[in-house]
């Protein structure tokens, strides 16, 4: 479960011993609406709470 302040998915890239924080923005409307064309069981649960809504880290610990 990813937490953060940032809005998109951060990662980390790893490359011949260097480490790079990256981040992915999104268009949350468009991915929403991928989302929903799914067949994916309890879609809007899943879009409410790993798409529309982010966990910041003061309440990841």
């Amino acid at each position: 479960m990813p937490f953060s302040d940032l809005e998109g998915a951060q990662w980390l890239w790893i490359d011949d011993q260097q480490f790079r924080f990256k981040r992915t923005k999104i268009d949350k409307a468009a991915a929403v609406k991928e989302i929903q064309l799914s067949d994916y069981p309890y879609v809007d649960n899943f879009i409410t709470q790993y798409v529309e809504n982010t966990v910041p880290l003061s309440k990841a610990y």
